[in-house]
């Protein structure tokens, strides 16, 4: 999740350079997307702000849907598709050897 995170204001910090810099779309307007438009800074930084946050909200909802899918494969499956250490095996393994039977 930092990684994506970390892209995000690179390419926020990439864009107010980009205008800093003199750079201009081919419009000739002094920015790449009317979102990231450092003349009027509030809009951009909030921006950045909010896809940074909807991204967590994001990673968290995928959090739970495995979490979910996990404990109810668990639920079907019974204890016998976790070894020792908690991790699921695929189905095609079995609990006692992890030999693909296929």
């Amino acid at each position: 999740m930092a990684s994506i995170q970390l892209h995000l204001f690179s390419y926020a910090l990439f864009t107010l350079f980009y205008y800093l810099a003199g750079g201009v779309n081919e419009n000739g307007e002094p920015y790449i997307y009317t979102t990231m438009d450092w003349r009027n800074p509030g809009p951009a930084i909030g921006f950045t702000l909010l896809s940074g946050a909807a991204m967590v909200v994001f990673h968290m909802v995928l959090g739970i849907l495995w979490w979910v899918r996990r404990s109810v494969r668990k639920k079907l499956l019974g204890d016998t598709t976790a070894d020792g250490d908690g991790e699921i095996k695929p189905i095609w393994q079995g609990p006692e050897t992890g030999i693909n039977k296929y």
